[in-house]
């Protein structure tokens, strides 16, 4: 029951900020903290970048202790997760074009 108030306050904010920042220029060039302030290109530079800290997470959580199948299911999914949104930063990029 934690968790899912958790992940629906953070899915809340989430809709909060994605709605504020959806009329907002976004940004290809220099520093932007918003993830939705940038554009597609950017959004999957910064996915990228990202892949290899997950993928370190995921490695740390395996071997850190004795992983349960909740753990192991929880690292697929992020793992699915984290190419699906690379792949669809890559796909909008492209049309964006």
């Amino acid at each position: 029951m934690r968790y899912i108030c958790i992940l629906g306050i953070a899915l809340l904010i989430c809709m909060v900020l994605k709605k504020v920042s959806a009329n907002t220029e976004k940004t290809d060039k220099g520093f932007e903290l918003v993830y939705w302030n940038l554009s597609y290109r950017r959004r999957f530079i910064r996915d990228l970048c990202a892949l290899p800290i997950v993928v370190a997470v995921i490695i740390v959580i395996q071997f850190a202790g004795n992983p349960s199948v909740r753990t192991i299911i929880w690292e697929v999914v992020l793992g699915f997760v984290t190419i699906a949104q690379i792949a669809y930063d890559y796909k909008k990029w492209k049309e964006e074009e």
